[in-house]
This record gives C-alpha cells, structure tokens and sequence, in this order.
C-alpha cells in the first residue's frame, strides 16, 4: 500500500524550546519518505502512560447516521488526569488547537472521523469504540466498505512511547483473513517522543474493521 504524503516529526529534548515557537509551521515542512507499507506478524499497540490500576479499564462508544447525500462525521474524547486520578469524556476547549505539551499534560485523545457524501450506498448508523487504556478502534457495522475512503484524525497526548521503534509507528489495520496487521495510509504523521504525543491526519479508513496506533519491533 503506498503511502501518499508523510511527515513524521521524531523531536527530541534539545528542540522541545523551539517547538513551542514552530510547531504550527513542523506540518508544512518536505515530506519524508517512510518504507513502503508492510504486513506485520506481531506489533505492540500504543499505551497510555501511568494510568490508574483500578480506573479506565473500559472503553468509550459514539455513534452517528452517516446518510448517502451528506456522508457524516463522528467526534470521540477522553482524558484522564493523573494528579486526582479521574477520567471523563468531556472537554471544555478544542484539542486540535492545543500545542502539543499543553495537550499531553493529562492523558488524552482526539478522534475525529469523517465520511464523505455518496461514500455508502445506503443511510446507515456507525459507531466507534475506543479502547481507554490504548489507541485501539473498533468500528461498526464491522465490514462496512466505503465507495470512497473515510478519514479519520488522531491526536493522543501522555502517550507511553518508551522503548518504541518510531520507525515502524503507523496506523495499522487488523486483517483478519490474513492473520496479520498492515499499515494505511495517511497525510500527516507527528511525533514528540519527550510529552508522548502523536497526531495523525488524513489516515485512509476502506472499510469498517478494527485499527490501532501501533508498532513493530
């Protein structure tokens, strides 16, 4: 699968002072070319970091009619505070608007996706459902496949990438038929390894299945 447009920013502690200053301009920046997609036998899915043992075992669930004319779009948040050690689904503010360190201060998640008109046949209700403890999605009806690609945005803060292997990071794909998770595409791809931040733009939703934000080793 070929990946369209990329920019992965891996920064590091010697930029974070920069960053505050140009992060909005690190989008527009020369794509960099990543490996052709690849089937993995075996990836690790990203977690959230210092989570309660007792809190967000769960997951969350939306839902919305997505209608032939009009196509649709579905919005998802959580966030959890470590300091008094509560979560909710509520937020009085616009994650896409935060810099990246103020949005990773609590434990946070931003999904948006959006279907295009005529990109099913008939009107149909769709749901997602997020996994609290790790960037993991299910969406249904499960095997819903789209006339045109949906799109779907992630931003994700307090995220746990020590020891992840930034190059194989992507959004994955579990195919069930081959046993195996593949890589889709995407336009935008941002990480800060030092605040656990990631956000992915654009990424190709086909068909109904289940995603994650993961890696391989």
């Amino acid at each position: 699968m070929k990946i369209k447009t990329v920019i992965r920013q891996i920064i590091s502690n010697s930029v974070i002072a920069t960053l505050m200053l140009n992060f909005s301009a690190c989008e527009n920046q020369t794509p960099l070319a990543p490996s052709n997609s690849e089937s993995q036998n075996e990836i690790q899915i990203i977690s959230f970091d210092n989570l309660s043992p007792t809190l967000n075992k769960g997951s969350i669930q939306d839902s919305t009619v997505v209608t032939v004319a009009e196509g649709g779009n579905l919005s998802l948040t959580y966030n959890y505070n470590p300091d008094n050690a509560t979560d909710s689904t509520d937020f009085n503010g616009d994650f896409e608007e935060l810099n990246p360190i103020e949005f990773s201060k609590d434990r946070r998640v931003f999904i948006k996706f959006d279907v295009l008109p005529g990109a099913v046949d008939n009107d149909t209700t769709v749901y997602i459902r997020l996994n609290t403890q790790r960037i993991d999605l299910n969406f249904s009806p499960h095997g819903l496949v789209f006339n045109k690609p949906a799109k779907l945005t992630i931003i994700a803060g307090g995220l746990n990438l020590k020891k992840v292997n930034t190059e194989t990071l992507a959004l994955y794909y579990d195919n069930q038929d081959t046993g195996q998770w593949e890589r889709m595409n995407y336009e935008t791809f941002v990480v800060i390894e030092e605040y656990g931040y990631i956000k992915i733009v654009g990424a190709e939703i086909p068909h109904f299945s289940r995603y994650a934000l993961a890696w391989s080793r």
